[in-house]
């Protein structure tokens, strides 16, 4: 059940998760997966009917693949709700209780086993840009091929995971 909701869920980081797939030359076909997760976002966002919001590529991206339309937050705070996004996993079971810059972690099972490795593990290449914003960042990126720190100006970590992307 867990992994049912862990590839529901396939996802990560904060403003934007691009996962490519891995040139493997099998005959299988792999969708490409764009996850973006934004704070307080809402549905402030064209695709969602928001009339005023001017979402042209947001728009597109919804209209070309799959827009959720159903939601929760397992957690009211930003870090434990991140880490069910990537886990699977209830907040009481990855036990990421509250924010990681104060101090609180994952369990070190739950921080291993996430979307990033159960992609990865399916010859994905994976990468992350902005705030990942759970903790133990380094067991939980471990299976990421490109991330891009937050506090790195956006137009350059989008620029790097292109160029990432562009050479597989």
């Amino acid at each position: 059940q867990r992994h049912a909701l862990l590839r529901a869920s396939v996802a990560v980081a904060s403003v934007a998760v691009v996962t490519a797939a891995h040139a493997s030359g099998d005959d299988v076909q792999r969708f490409n997966v764009l996850l973006i997760v934004a704070e307080d976002m809402g549905r402030h966002v064209g695709a969602y009917g928001d009339a005023r919001a001017r979402t042209p590529h947001l728009d597109a991206l919804a209209r070309d693949g799959t827009l959720f339309t159903n939601y929760y937050a397992s957690a009211p705070t930003c870090s434990p709700s991140r880490a069910s996004l990537l886990t699977g996993l209830h907040v009481h079971q990855h036990r990421q209780f509250g924010l990681a810059n104060y101090g609180w972690r994952m369990s070190p099972r739950a921080a291993r086993d996430n979307a990033f490795a159960l992609l990865a593990e399916r010859g994905y290449l994976t990468g992350a840009t902005y705030k990942l914003h759970v903790q133990p960042e380094r067991a939980v990126l471990r299976h990421v091929h490109r991330f891009v720190p937050w506090n790195e100006v956006p137009a350059t970590a989008y620029e790097r995971l292109a160029d990432t992307f562009a050479a597989h």
